[in-house]
C-alpha cells in the first residue's frame, strides 16, 4: 500500500536550502509554496508557521525538522522537503541536534487525518537511518526524491 504523503509530494517540492536559521528555513520554504499558488499571502504564511513553532519546536530529533499548519488557505494538503546539509543550529529539536531534513506538511483545517496520516508516514521513512544517510548523501534533489518514494 502506498503511502499517503507520496501523492502531495513532487520532484519540484524536493529542494537543497542554503540556510542558517528556522526563520531564514521557514521564509525559504514558505516562498516555494507560494511560488507554486500565488493565491496564499507568504508573510501570513511564515507569521502562521513562526507562531506555531512557538507553540512547540518541531524539531523531532535524528536531524528531523517537521514545521507544518493547518490552515485554512490551504485547499490541498503539501508536502515539501527540504535538505541542509550545514544544518539549522536554531531548530531547537528534541535530541539538541541541528536539524538537515526538513519535512513541511501543509493542510486546510478540516484536513486534520490526512495531516495525521502524511506525518505518521513521512516520519517512518525519515527514522530509518540507512534512508537520512542516503538522502543527506544525494547528489541531487531529484535523487532525495527517489529515496523517498523508493
Amino acid at each position: 500500500m502506498s503511502e499517503s504523503y507520496k501523492k502531495y509530494l513532487s520532484k519540484n517540492s524536493v529542494f537543497f536550502l542554503n540556510v542558517k536559521t528556522k526563520t531564514e528555513l521557514l521564509d525559504a520554504m514558505a516562498s516555494r509554496v507560494v511560488a507554486e499558488d500565488s493565491s496564499l499571502d507568504k508573510s501570513e504564511l511564515v507569521t502562521k508557521l513562526e507562531e506555531r513553532e512557538e507553540l512547540m519546536s518541531t524539531g523531532m530529533g535524528l536531524g528531523i525538522g517537521v514545521p507544518h499548519l493547518r490552515y485554512s488557505a490551504i485547499k490541498n494538503p503539501r508536502v515539501l522537503v527540504g535538505i541542509c546539509r550545514s544544518g539549522i543550529q536554531d531548530y531547537e529539536s528534541m535530541d539538541g541536534q541541528p536539524v538537515k531534513i526538513v519535512a513541511m506538511i501543509l493542510v486546510g483545517e478540516s484536513q486534520h487525518q490526512e495531516y495525521l496520516k502524511i506525518l505518521s508516514e513521512l516520519m517512518k521513512k525519515l527514522k530509518q537511518d540507512d534512508v537520512r544517510k542516503k538522502i543527506l548523501s544525494a547528489s541531487s534533489p531529484e535523487e532525495v526524491y527517489n529515496i523517498l518514494i523508493g
